[in-house]
């Protein structure tokens, strides 16, 4: 059986959790590759996505990331799909993701406890629109249990480029800057480091910062990023064994499991 991961955008690529499910799928012996073309790539619009989907001559589909659209699409067709984060929830898809509302409500009560009171949010658009996540939303309504009023300023819209992204850093860091901001993407992270060095700004001198994702770079860190981790392994054994059912013709279109963080 020939399963192919559906990435979010390039970045994907070299996520150590990407590379290891390729390994665990291919040691389970499926023929499992990273697609060609990334959702972003395809602008996540459904059209570009089945005309893509109809030529690869997948058996099955593992998607990263997909915003709600593409995933009922998936979740529509005959051939069996499996989605890792993104906007699973209310899709009747196989899923599995990680649950961060508990996290991100610990880690914005511990920013508020240390005294801040501009916490803004960096997430890629599949969290922002058409309207944002539940995460986010429970970003929002953490703030918002602590006494902090809430707005566009928490969670900008960016175009989704570097330039849109630099430009985002710039207007942030203008008149009012946070005095903590949460990345909710690690991709996002090296930039905002870079722009950092470009402003002279210090962490955590000027301004906190806590990432919504482990990246492997930080075990290289003197002192480490605060971030919020997951473990990895029973996301590769759940793919894993939703591959084994469909190959035995148990293809379920139910099967959603979040893991708490």
């Amino acid at each position: 059986m020939r399963i192919i991961v559906l990435l979010g955008d390039d970045s994907d690529r070299h996520r150590s959790f990407i590379l290891g499910l390729l390994n665990a799928l291919q040691d389970a012996g499926y023929i499992a590759s990273l697609s060609s073309k990334t959702l972003d790539e395809m602008g996540d619009e459904v059209e570009q996505v089945a005309r893509f989907a109809d030529q690869a001559a997948a058996d099955a589909w593992v998607v990263f990331c997909g915003t709600q659209s593409v995933l009922e699409w998936f979740a529509a067709q005959s051939c069996p799909s499996f989605a890792i984060s993104g906007r699973v929830r209310n899709v009747q898809i196989p899923s599995f993701g990680p649950d961060k509302v508990p996290a991100v409500r610990i880690a914005v009560q511990r920013l508020v406890e240390l005294g801040h009171r501009r916490i803004v949010m960096l997430c890629l658009s599949v969290g922002r629109t058409p309207k944002p996540s539940y995460m986010k939303r429970a970003f929002f309504k953490e703030l918002e249990t602590q006494g902090i009023q809430t707005g566009p300023y928490n969670l900008p819209d960016w175009e989704e480029n570097r330039v849109g992204f630099q430009k985002s850093l710039d207007s942030l860091f203008g008149l009012t800057p946070p005095t903590a901001l949460v990345i909710d993407e690690s991709a996002l992270l090296s930039a905002r480091l870079q722009f950092c060095t470009k402003r002279g700004l210090q962490i955590p001198r000027d301004f906190s910062l806590v990432s919504s994702a482990r990246d492997v770079s930080f075990e290289w860190c003197h002192q480490s990023i605060s971030h919020i981790s997951r473990p990895v392994h029973p996301i590769t054994k759940r793919i894993v064994e939703w591959a084994d059912n469909v190959t035995h013709g148990k293809i379920s279109r139910k099967g959603s499991l979040r893991l708490s963080l």
